[in-house]
Parts: structure tokens; C-alpha cells; sequence
């Protein structure tokens, strides 16, 4: 009995410390392509153009992730400090732990303020809630979504159609102007 608990531990140590091999080796590669990467963007010309195909981006903070964008690919002008994202698609991880996906045709981020405005076919999604229009924007030092094209929001509760839409995410506030017209289902206004 003894002889297997002996070789049961060894077995065990031999595993954690391979994980843990492999753990630190991913780590130092992971540490070393993204160094490379920031030395590559930041020696680039003022006038230089760099394109990437297949974008896969995970974005963390304090060990939670925050986002994911998966894009068909990346063009980076250094001089306009502009990523342009082709056929894109975005999670938003939310801290409720309910997630928001939004997808488009295109995508621009303005890299210094990190603004971002997606063209073409733009869906967001959560889980009760589905939004279409042609164009999205965020302000990212307001924490404000907007657009001056037509949107259409459709759920459980109610389908509305508006010309333009803004959404502050500091107030939770949220406003539609021009033609807004709106159907609710199942529910009873007054009483």
C-alpha cells in the first residue's frame, strides 16, 4: 500500500511540475510575441501601413476578460493612428456575466482614443435583445454609443424603430429621435 501512495505522489509531482513546465514556457512566448509586436508597431514610419489577416484579440483586467474580437483582418495606419477591422465580430463580457456581441462589416478603432466606429450591416446581441443598423459609435472617454442611421431593436417585450439612437453608459440612459415607433407585446400599460 505504501509502495502505491509513493508512486501515486511521484506520479502526481511529475504532473504539476510538467503543467507547470509548460505553464511558465507558453507564459515567457506569449510575453516575448507580444513584445515583439509593440517594438514592430512602435518603429513603424509615421507613414506606414501594416496589414494583418485572421484577428483574434482577448482583452483582460484583474483576470477577467473584458472582450473578444475575432476580425478577418486588420490594416494599422500608423500615421492616422487607425485600426480598420474587415467582417469583425466583438463579445462584450459584462460584469453580470451576461455577454453583448456586436458584428459588422467594418470596424475602425482610432487607436490614441480608443473611439471606435463599425459600418455595414452592424448587429449587437444580448440575450433578450437584438439591434440592427448601418453604423455604430463610441466614444470611449464618455462611454457613449450613438448613431445618426436608422435602428431597429427587436425582443420579447417590443420591437421599436427609431432615425437615430444614443446610449449613455454612465447614466443608463438611453434616447431615440425621429420617427420612433414602437410596438409592445404581451404587456399591459395601464391598469
Amino acid at each position: 500500500m505504501a509502495g502505491k501512495r509513493r508512486k501515486l505522489k511521484l506520479l502526481l509531482t511529475f504532473i504539476i511540475l510538467f503543467v507547470l513546465g509548460v505553464t511558465v514556457t507558453v507564459f515567457i512566448h506569449y510575453r516575448r510575441s507580444t513584445e515583439e509586436s509593440e517594438k514592430i508597431i512602435s518603429n513603424l514610419p509615421d507613414d506606414a501601413t501594416l496589414t494583418v489577416g485572421r484577428v483574434r484579440q482577448t482583452q483582460t483586467k484583474d483576470g477577467k476578460k473584458e472582450w473578444f474580437l475575432d476580425a478577418e483582418s486588420v490594416k494599422y495606419a500608423n500615421e492616422s493612428k487607425e485600426a480598420v477591422f474587415k467582417n469583425l465580430a466583438v463579445t462584450f463580457y459584462l460584469e453580470d456575466e451576461k455577454e453583448v456581441h456586436i458584428s459588422a462589416d467594418k470596424g475602425v478603432l482610432k487607436t490614441q482614443k480608443q473611439d471606435f466606429e463599425v459600418t455595414g450591416n452592424v448587429v449587437v446581441k444580448n440575450e433578450h435583445y437584438e439591434l440592427k443598423t448601418d453604423n455604430l459609435n463610441y466614444q470611449h472617454k464618455n462611454r457613449y454609443f450613438f448613431t445618426k442611421a436608422p435602428v431597429e431593436i427587436t425582443g420579447a417585450p417590443f420591437n421599436l424603430r427609431a432615425d437615430s439612437m444614443s446610449v449613455d453608459l454612465n447614466t443608463k440612459k438611453s434616447e431615440f429621435e425621429g420617427n420612433v415607433r414602437g410596438i409592445f407585446h404581451g404587456q399591459t400599460l395601464f391598469r
